[in-house]
Parts: structure tokens; C-alpha cells; sequence
């Protein structure tokens, strides 16, 4: 079950649809209400349309709403197509007992000499029914040599050496791998 930008937008505009109806309709009433001299008559129809919803630069990311029967943390909010991968194959796997989506932050101190402090927040935290706990980020390959996903990554693994977790970063291969799983179990469920 997943609510697409599309639908959202849809949702927007006819809110905005009836707004406009709202306003065009009260003031007509007030017009024929009061006098109906023709300073009235001009007055309805000078009315501003509000202001059109701003449209968010298109993100080169599927982005949208997965509702999860397996998630601690209610619906996720997934920013990428392999976010979304990850989320329907951790539901169908059998040995994943729960899984949370961004659900905490990891402080680290990215400058030694100014002390600045930076948040981390992995993607996933993964329970598995053999009591094993896994911290998962996901990432293109094209962007885990990064300075700032390193660093990331140095952090994750030192959290789950501290918390008895396994740090992992789930890059393409592996999440080609688990698009195909939850597509040979859903073929009816093609996810736009």
C-alpha cells in the first residue's frame, strides 16, 4: 500500500479546487446578500485566486509512502526506489521479526579541533527472529566511496560494536537481489 507523490498532488489540488469554490461562493452570497450595485458586482470578481501549491523540484528519487506490516515505526517515508526494495523484502522475509525506518541518531564529533557534532541517522534497524540485530544503510554504489558516507559507515560499525548489532551497507547487487525476491512473490503488486 503505497501513496505516490501523484496522489498526494491530486489531494492538494482538489483541496485547493474546493478553497477557491469556498471563497467564490461566500463572496457572492455576501454581494447578493448586501446591495447589488455594480461596485459589488466588480468586487466578486476581482477576487484573488490563491496562490497556486508551489510545485518541489522533482527529485531524481522515487520518493512516497510505504505502509508496513513488520515496521516499529509506523509508515515509512522512503526517499529512494532502493529504500522501497528494502522495506517490501524485509516484510516478506520470514526470519525479519521487525525493522524500523530512520528511527534514531548516532552523535559523532566530525571536526576534533572545533568539536562540531553531526547526526547520524541509519536507515534501517533489522530485529531477526534468531535474536540477531543488524544496522543497515542503503546506498548506490556510486556513492560509498564518499568522505561523508565513510564516516558514516565508521560510525554505524562502531554503534553496533557498542549496542552487539552488525553494521551493513546494502549497496545495488544486493538490492537487485531483493527486487527480484519481492517481485517473484508479488507479481500481481507492480509499485509505480
Amino acid at each position: 500500500m503505497i501513496k505516490t507523490d501523484n496522489n498526494v498532488r491530486k489531494l492538494t489540488l482538489n483541496l485547493i479546487r474546493e478553497k477557491k469554490k469556498k471563497l467564490l461562493d461566500d463572496a457572492k452570497s455576501k454581494a447578493t446578500n448586501t446591495n447589488n450595485s455594480k461596485k459589488d458586482k466588480k468586487s466578486i470578481l476581482d477576487i484573488k485566486k490563491p496562490n497556486p501549491v508551489k510545485r518541489k523540484k522533482k527529485s531524481r528519487f522515487k520518493t512516497g509512502v510505504y505502509i508496513s506490516t513488520k515496521c516499529t515505526n509506523g509508515p515509512v517515508n522512503y526517499r529512494s526506489g532502493f529504500e522501497l526494495v528494502v522495506c517490501q523484502y524485509l516484510d516478506q522475509d520470514p526470519t525479519v521479526r521487525e525493522w524500523s525506518y530512520e528511527s534514531f541518531k548516532i552523535q559523532w564529533v566530525s571536526n576534533t579541533k572545533t568539536g562540531r557534532i553531526r547526526l547520524y541517522i541509519p536507515d534501517f534497524l533489522v530485529i531477526y527472529y534468531d535474536g540477531t540485530t543488524k544496522l543497515v544503510e542503503v546506498k548506490g554504489e556510486n556513492f560509498v566511496n564518499r568522505p561523508a558516507v565513510q564516516k558514516k559507515a565508521r560510525m554505524g560499525t562502531s554503534w553496533a560494536l557498542r549496542n552487539n548489532a552488525q553494521y551493513e551497507m546494502w549497496t545495488d547487487k544486493k538490492i537487485a537481489a531483493m527486487k527480484k525476491i519481492v517481485e517473484a512473490k508479488t507479481p500481481t503488486e507492480q509499485n509505480d
